[in-house]
């Protein structure tokens, strides 16, 4: 198999995620989502600090955030 050596390719261990889903005016709900998700105490969300990920739809009308945590 042929890489292109214009892509880097991250492996991510496995862990633990809670989800949220962004919808609408993905640019400024992106920002205020990640506001919440920071500003949650341990007893709502007990975050491991791993591998926090923003999955893009193909059109980029939806955000998928993976926010690692201790389950």
């Amino acid at each position: 198999m042929q890489t292109d050596p214009l892509l880097t390719t991250v492996k991510i261990p496995a862990q633990d995620y809670r989800y949220v889903s962004v919808k609408e005016d993905v640019q400024n709900n992106l920002i205020k989502n990640w506001k919440e998700i920071n500003a949650m105490p341990d007893t709502e969300l007990t975050r491991s600090f791993g591998y926090d990920l923003d999955m893009y739809n193909a059109n980029g009308t939806e955000v998928t955030v993976a926010v690692s945590v201790k389950e």
